[in-house]
């Protein structure tokens, strides 16, 4: 039996705890508590805190969209790539809560350097790649500008999950992941498949 990875469970603890918790209310004695070990334990692997926030969210960005690719190249499904994108950023979304907790955190408070820090070290790649499927069709814009809104477009319909129930008009089917992913790639289609002067009728 291999020996447990410390840096993996570190980072997973972590991630649980800065999820959960936010990165002030974490110590690093906080996380090596519940790792079982002791802060030296912890400053062998990561000089000091921010090392370890970054190293965390660069562990859970970098491991939930790794699939990414491979989903979208399998071809085991006759969707076309919009649909297998949407319904895998919906499914993530929606199950791991320590991904979505902390990529939400991340852009509400993350400071510009972490979040330069990350882009080019995580997100780059899953992001090309979001861009490469929206400028398969023809886009009303740039196929970048395109991409955000994509996403924009997702976040904001999980954001709003939890109220909308309760808004006039809401339901609660409106907050399953089935009924998201169905409502954003309809609503998609119909503005890429609108002619010029339909589009800028929007």
């Amino acid at each position: 039996m291999p020996a447990p990875d410390t840096q993996g469970v570190i980072l997973e603890v972590a991630s649980r705890l800065f999820a959960s918790r936010g990165y002030d209310a974490v110590s690093m004695r906080d996380v090596a508590m519940e790792v079982g070990g002791t802060p030296a334990n912890l400053y062998y692997h990561f000089k000091d805190k921010e090392h370890l926030i970054r190293a965390t969210l660069a562990h859970v960005f970098s491991q939930r969209t790794a699939p990414l690719e491979k989903v979208l190249l399998s071809g085991s499904r006759p969707s076309d790539p919009l649909e297998i994108f949407i319904e895998w950023f919906v499914g993530l979304l929606f199950s791991d809560s320590v991904f979505a907790r902390l990529l939400l955190r991340e852009l509400l408070d993350g400071d510009s350097a972490r979040l330069k820090y990350l882009s080019e070290t995580v997100f780059e790649r899953p992001f090309a790649l979001i861009t490469r499927v929206v400028a398969g069709y023809s886009t009303p814009t740039d196929p970048v500008l395109f991409a955000v809104s994509v996403i924009g477009l997702v976040l904001g319909h999980f954001q709003l999950a939890g109220i909308l129930p309760h808004l006039p008009g809401g339901h609660a089917e409106f907050a399953d992941p089935a009924t998201v992913s169905r409502h954003t790639l309809e609503l998609l289609r119909r503005i890429l498949q609108a002619g010029p002067h339909e589009r800028d009728a929007h």
